[in-house]
């Protein structure tokens, strides 16, 4: 009889112990709530200069949306989850300047058979890569904007090649200054060969990432991280990303409630 009543008392010594633990995460996570909501209300009465402070003092929560997109990707969710994973993994952090490997995996599964287009793929997206980061090599050239705006407003009279060409100019080119946009040189060998062997998917996942790379760190040339939203395929503002976190933190807080009882 003792030892049971030892026992029971001690599977209620480590209740209580599992409760304070909850209590104190809860704690820590309305808190932290509160907190990312009055930095909220504060963004929306800033000017747009004072949003690169904020950035930077919320740089280790930035860090936690890239974690966030991963987990919602690698990790699958019961159905009544879906609403959750849909609206979270609209906002995340973009890897500008890397090459997206699904173009490659695609080609490579038809051009070659089941046991050689993985190697296959990833061979041709490492080749890529490493030239996206080459500063040596500089595909580009420049373009008044006045022959653009030329080419666009002519567009219903170009052959398909010239109308592709400037499919190109709006989804691969950036503006150097008022007049000048740097472009993807569609006439460079490498490129050309690319294009000619593996097709216009390919082809176009390396001009993307050529002018991310160009826009982002030109110099340097390797990948910068930069918040992004999936849903509109821009860049995301603070006020958006922080909505999320904000979203986040609540989700976790009451899952941590869910399991506690």
């Amino acid at each position: 009889m003792a030892a049971l009543w030892i026992t029971q008392e001690e599977e209620l010594q480590n209740r209580i112990i599992q409760l304070e633990k909850e209590l104190s995460r809860k704690q820590a996570l309305d808190s932290e709530v509160e907190r990312l909501s009055g930095s909220l209300d504060a963004i929306g009465k800033m000017e747009d200069g004072d949003y690169v402070d904020v950035l930077r003092k919320l740089e280790e929560y930035l860090k936690d949306v890239e974690t966030l997109n991963r987990s919602l990707i690698a990790r699958e969710y019961r159905s009544n989850d879906q609403y959750i994973m849909e609206s979270e993994s609209t906002i995340g952090i973009k890897r500008m300047g890397e090459l997206n490997p699904e173009p490659f995996i695609d080609e490579c599964k038809k051009k070659f058979a089941v046991d050689d287009w993985c190697l296959k793929s990833e061979q041709l997206f490492s080749l890529w890569q490493q030239h996206i980061r080459n500063p040596l090599w500089h595909p580009f050239k420049s373009i008044h904007t006045s022959y653009l705006d030329y080419l666009f407003l002519n567009r219903s009279s170009l052959n398909r090649n010239s109308f592709s060409f400037t499919h190109h100019c709006c989804k691969c080119c950036r503006t150097t200054s008022k007049h000048i946009r740097l472009i993807v040189d569609e006439d460079n060998e490498g490129l050309k060969e690319l294009r000619n062997e593996w097709g216009e998917t390919i082809y176009m996942a390396v001009t993307v990432a050529l002018l991310e790379m160009e826009e982002y760190n030109p110099s340097g040339r390797y990948i910068v991280f930069e918040l992004w939203n999936f849903k509109d395929d821009r860049k995301a503002s603070l006020k958006e990303a922080i909505e999320i976190l904000i979203h986040h933190l609540q989700n976790k807080l009451s899952r941590s409630l869910y399991f506690s009882n």
